[in-house]
């Protein structure tokens, strides 16, 4: 290793740069530091001969060539040399001073040699900081400008706080401070955190003394364990916790400071400190002792410093993690002055003091697979953790609360849970964490419902209720009498409270002890409870199959399900959270489904239990409806999987009633018990066992008789044909044919009461037959299939027209002209036959195998 140094910084330089360390503001102040080092340059110019040599010894700064440092001037190291004159030293300074020095980059440090790092100090004796200064290392091992090569520099020390002779701590960092007119710091080198500094501790005890890391009140094992097993707070955040307290009274519950305003292992000041006193006062605790006080850090941190406290319960269980503790405890809870150099050296003390003392090594956490909704609670599962004794699990309802742990597994093998105590429509964090180690807790259950209290009595607060049937832990050397009840202390959600034994039953005893190693959370997940929709009905409806069921509490919407021949579950459909029921319109008539149904919101799915198996049925149609000779006759089509049919009728009560049931062949029936007048409506559903369709297709009829044909005569205005009244027509629709034609409708009357009709249209000497249909409304009546069959006599008589005149469709100048006869020309008047209209007399004339009209004065008989 080479060794580097300069005449020009010997001894005085030091004495310089001490005296700059007790003005803190110069610590990075760039300028005033190069003003000190140029009067330092001065006084070595002054300084004879063997002053300078007196003080390289003392500082054992050696002299090297100057080719083994890049840039450095020419330093003699001969003796010979160094018993040179007076005058030629004073020469030969000037001639340095003339000379500008090179800097340099210091581009890495190494690391301080053991016994250097660490200072132990009486608080009683505490030193001033020049004495403080002088015994530490005068000089520090860099690499210079990216190099490899390990060169030997001065350096002097400070305080990067600032404060050492102003304050009562008992932890100060001092941090190294080279001569900047040969040496900058890299821009990649952070002084503070990465540049190796001394941590000086102040202990009650007397001297100065350079003692090991293991130098520490037992007090500091009495916090730490506190922290961990009471504040459920892991390695990294209680090192931060120690490094702060550490620095604050050394772990003395005793400690007085600012004037005896702050008091305590932590100095609550002035209100706080009032606070620490009337707390452990009004809980029968010595605010003077460890126990007092810890119970009120405690108090603070639950009830005024929640998102401190949350902070650290999850802060990462690494060295750094202890660093951000420490940097974070004081930051936000000490909050001193000059506050963000103070908490980088709290944070420095918590990683590189306390982690190496108390942090473990890391224990890999479980990862969560899976969250599942059960029908009695909510199944928690993560992946095995090779080597651990088991696992804690822990649940909070909102992130911005803290962690509760809920309850452990003490099997390593284990890799489920099911959380029970879960309400409905409630969203759930999880975290899980694995542990090395015993747990000594008894197991109890609850035996029916039973507060838990703060204190062993009735006399104290009430903390909650306890179900039946739930599972806590219970100290086993642990048992108080107190107001009739012997007490049990439990520990429940974090915390330990207490309970009257006979309301608990023991389920498992402890084994082993209390001191459990574990690991960090694992990342949370999250789930709402949802319990299982219960089906209310199944039934077949117009539409399909419908799905009916009971509201969830929490459900947003809810996945529709169904299982048919395969046996395998498919999901049809969903619902909105407000639809509670579910139309399955592709379910196929004939089939059985089994359905059911589950809640959901967001990312989170209720389980599925409750089913409902139906047989599915499609409705009948009716194909037709209509008044025969003997009743009303109706038709439906056939549904497959149906084994008989319900016939229903309604009447003029408008209920329902079932007229008949009929076998799966039969798809009509005639309805011999219609009331002539009345009107029916009618409907089926197809049965099979004990399933019934719906009932969607709907017929009305008019019962109405087939009306009695009278009888047909032939008149010179056409054929007349009579008939008998029916009940409840408001019409009647006559019809005629020729030989064995069909039934054409040639006319209608428009009154029930008319029950008569003259085919005007009937050709004499032609035979046609005759029928009629009653009508009411839609609804027509039977009709006689043979009907009237008459023959048509007709008498004509020769005539000619006079002039040329128009024949029209009917008698009057209103109907539409059939056409136009020339003056003479020759037509058949139907004899005895005339209608005045229109000022007219008109007679019909038989033309081209039809009827016509023509006004009588433009013919005369031929």
């Amino acid at each position: 290793m080479k060794k580097i140094g300069k005449r020009l910084l010997a001894g005085c330089l030091m004495s310089v740069l001490v005296f700059a360390q007790i003005r803190p503001e110069i610590a990075y102040a760039q300028e005033e530091m190069t003003d000190v080092a140029l009067q330092a340059e001065s006084a070595v110019q002054e300084t004879e001969e063997t002053d300078i040599a007196d003080i390289e010894a003392d500082n054992q700064i050696a002299s090297i060539d100057d080719s083994e440092v890049p840039g450095s001037d020419d330093i003699e190291s001969t003796e010979t040399e160094s018993t040179e004159t007076e005058s030629t030293e004073t020469e030969s300074m000037e001639t340095e001073t003339e000379t500008e020095v090179e800097m340099h980059t210091i581009t890495g440090v190494q690391d301080l040699a053991e016994e250097d790092r660490r200072i132990d100090i009486a608080y009683a004796d505490k030193p001033s900081l020049e004495e403080l200064v002088e015994v530490m290392p005068k000089t520090m091992n860099v690499y210079l400008d990216g190099g490899k090569e390990v060169y030997t520099v001065p350096v002097t020390w400070y305080c990067v706080t600032g404060d050492y002779e102003e304050t009562e701590g008992h932890y100060y960092q001092f941090s190294p401070l080279f001569d900047e007119t040969q040496y900058q710091l890299s821009a990649d080198l952070d002084l503070l955190t990465e540049v190796p500094y001394i941590s000086v501790f102040l202990y009650a005890g007397d001297g100065i003394s350079l003692l090991s890391s293991n130098s520490e009140s037992s007090n500091t094992t009495i916090v730490f364990n506190y922290l961990v097993d009471e504040l459920k707070m892991n390695s990294a955040a209680a090192c931060g916790v120690l490094a702060n307290i550490y620095y604050e009274s050394g772990f003395d519950p005793h400690m007085e400071g600012d004037n005896n305003t702050s008091y305590g292992i932590c100095q609550w000041h002035a209100d706080r400190k009032t606070n620490l006193i009337n707390y452990c006062k009004s809980n029968n605790l010595d605010y003077t002792t460890l126990e007092g006080q810890l119970a009120f850090l405690k108090y603070e941190l639950v009830n005024s410093y929640s998102k401190i406290y949350n902070y650290m319960l999850d802060e990462k269980n690494t060295a750094d993690g202890a660093y951000d503790a420490g940097w974070y405890w004081c930051y936000n809870f000490e909050v001193p002055a000059n506050r963000e150099t103070v908490s980088v050296t709290r944070g420095n003390l918590a990683k590189n003091t306390y982690w190496e003392q108390y942090g473990k090594d890391e224990i890999a956490p479980p990862a969560i697979s899976n969250l599942q909704n059960l029908e009695n609670g909510i199944l928690l599962q993560w992946k095995v953790t090779a080597g651990v004794s088991g696992y804690n699990i822990y649940r909070k309802t909102s992130l911005s609360d803290a962690w509760t742990q809920i309850d452990s597994v003490s099997d390593g093998d284990i890799n489920r849970y099911t959380d029970k105590n879960v309400s409905c429509g409630t969203n759930y964090y999880y975290a899980v964490t694995s542990y090395v180690g015993d747990n000594a807790y008894d197991t109890y259950v609850t035996t029916e419902s039973v507060n838990y209290r703060t204190g062993p009595g009735t006399s104290y607060a009430k903390a909650g209720t306890l179900e039946s049937d739930v599972q806590v832990k219970v100290d086993p050397s642990y048992k108080k009498t107190a107001d009739g009840y012997t007490w049990y202390k439990i520990h429940y959600s974090g915390s330990d409270y207490y309970v009257a034994s006979q309301y608990l039953k023991k389920q498992s005893s402890a084994s082993g002890s209390t001191t459990l190693q574990e690991s960090e959370k694992s990342s949370y997940k999250s789930i709402m409870y949802l319990t299982q929709v219960t089906l209310t009905k199944s039934e077949n409806t117009a539409d399909g199959v419908k799905i009916s069921w009971n509201k969830v509490k929490g459900a947003s919407e809810y996945y529709v399900y169904r299982k048919g021949g395969d046996g395998k579950y498919t999901r049809l459909g969903k619902s909105s959270g407000n639809t509670l029921n579910y139309t399955d319109k592709t379910a196929e008539s004939g089939s059985t489904y089994t359905y059911t149904v589950r809640a959901v919101s967001g990312n989170s799915i209720g389980t599925y239990k409750s089913t409902s198996t139906i047989y599915c049925l499609a409705y009948p149609v009716i194909s037709s409806v209509s008044n025969v000779q003997n009743g009303i006759h109706i038709s439906w089509n056939k549904v497959k999987g149906a084994s008989e049919y319900y016939l229903y009728r309604k009447g003029s009560d408008g209920v329902y009633s079932r007229l008949a049931s009929v076998s799966e062949s039969t798809l009509s029936y005639t309805d011999k018990k219609a009331v002539n007048g009345e009107k029916y409506v009618y409907t089926l559903r197809a049965v099979n066992k004990n399933t019934i369709s719906a009932y969607h297709s709907l017929k009305g009829i008019v019962c109405l008789s087939v009306p009695v044909l009278d009888k047909a005569a032939s008149k010179q205005d056409g054929m007349h044909i009579s008939w008998k009244s029916v009940k409840g027509a408001d019409a009647y629709y006559i019809y005629r044919k020729t030989g064995s034609g069909s039934w054409q409708r040639i006319g209608t009357t428009n009154k029930g009461t008319a029950v008569s009709y003259t085919d005007g249209s009937a050709v004499g000497g032609i035979t046609y037959s005759y029928t009629v249909r009653a009508c009411k409304d839609s609804s027509l009546s039977g009709y006689d299939r043979k009907g009237l069959v008459q023959r048509y006599s007709q008498s004509l008589v020769n005539y000619k027209t006079i002039e040329k005149v128009n024949y029209r469709t009917g008698a009057g100048t209103s109907y539409n002209i059939g056409g136009t006869f020339n003056k003479g020309t020759a037509v058949k008047v139907v004899a005895n036959y005339s209608v005045k209209a229109d000022g007219y007399t008109w007679y019909k004339i038989y033309y081209n195998g039809r009827y016509y009209y023509a006004a009588n004065k433009y013919l005369k008989k031929a």
